[in-house]
Formats: C-alpha cells, sequence, structure tokens
C-alpha cells in the first residue's frame, strides 16, 4: 500500500509541476482534441490545467467524454464534483454531505476507475474504506482493493510507462 501512495505521490508531483499556463489557442485545441480524438495528453494538459484552476467544473464534460479510454478520468469527475459542491475544497469527507444519489454517483465513478485500473481511484476507494466514509467496515474489502493497488504499483516499478 505504501509504494501505491509513493508512485501516486509521484505522478502528482510531476504532473503539479508540470507548467499549466497555456493561452486561449492552446486551451481551445486540447478541448477541439478531446471531444474529437479522445486525446490523452491533450487530457492531461487540460485536466492539470482546469484542476488546479478556479474553475474545476469545466473539466466535467471532457473527464466525461474520455472515462473510457483514461481511467483517471473517474477520479477527475469524482475530484471535481466535491470540489464544487464545497466552495472549492476537496476532501473525502465531504463525499457524506451530498444527497445519497450524488454520494451514490461519485462512489460509482470511483469503483468504474478502479475496475480500470486507476490508481488514484483505488487510492481514494481504499481511504473510504479505512475510515468507514460511506462504507461500512469491511477489512476483507479493504484488504482486496489494498492488494489490487499493490500489484498495480508494482506492475508501474517493473514496467513504467512514460512517454
Amino acid at each position: 500500500m505504501k509504494s501505491v501512495l509513493f508512485i501516486s505521490l509521484i505522478l502528482l508531483t510531476s504532473c503539479i509541476s508540470r507548467q499549466a499556463d497555456y493561452s486561449d489557442v492552446q486551451i481551445e485545441t486540447f478541448k477541439k482534441n478531446i471531444m474529437n480524438n479522445k486525446d490523452i495528453n491533450s487530457y492531461e494538459d487540460y485536466s492539470l490545467y482546469v484542476i488546479n484552476g478556479e474553475a474545476p467544473c469545466d473539466i466535467l464534460p471532457y473527464a466525461l467524454r474520455m472515462k473510457d479510454v483514461y481511467p483517471d478520468a473517474y477520479y477527475n469527475l469524482f475530484y471535481a464534483f466535491l470540489k464544487i459542491d464545497n466552495k472549492g475544497e476537496y476532501s473525502i469527507h465531504n463525499l457524506l454531505k451530498l444527497q445519497k444519489p450524488e454520494q451514490d454517483l461519485l462512489v460509482h465513478y470511483l469503483e468504474e476507475g478502479a475496475r480500470k485500473e486507476s490508481s488514484l481511484c483505488l487510492g481514494v476507494l481504499i481511504e473510504l474504506y479505512k475510515n468507514e466514509i460511506y462504507f461500512e467496515k469491511n477489512t476483507k474489502k479493504l484488504d482486496s482493493l489494498e492488494f489490487v493497488a499493490d500489484s498495480l504499483s508494482k506492475d508501474f516499478v517493473e514496467n513504467p510507462k512514460f512517454e
């Protein structure tokens, strides 16, 4: 589990350290590439730009478009929705402040992302189970999620997928 968190931290740090200052023309090109071609590189750049900006809601239609080809888009849906609904603050604890149908939808997105091997979605699900947020205590499920997360991180270390 520690290796998953370490790998996630490295990936997030590398993404945050990337420049997210783009021209209006570049932003429009990203949007067009995402919607027309499901371009992963454009999505990564645009999501970095939007999520760290003042309007995280702008990522929602693009994350919905990309979720089938880019599993971390499920996490972006979860993150942006929680951030929007809580005045720009993100905390997994805020999930419980939502209406039950909204909670169910966001957890569904996390579970779908985890099924498609999103380490970000797996990490949030693990935290939800550990802290008994939304889910009742289920050690068997928690152990299973941690096993999958560890397997993914080992695979990443042995076969890094940097472009």
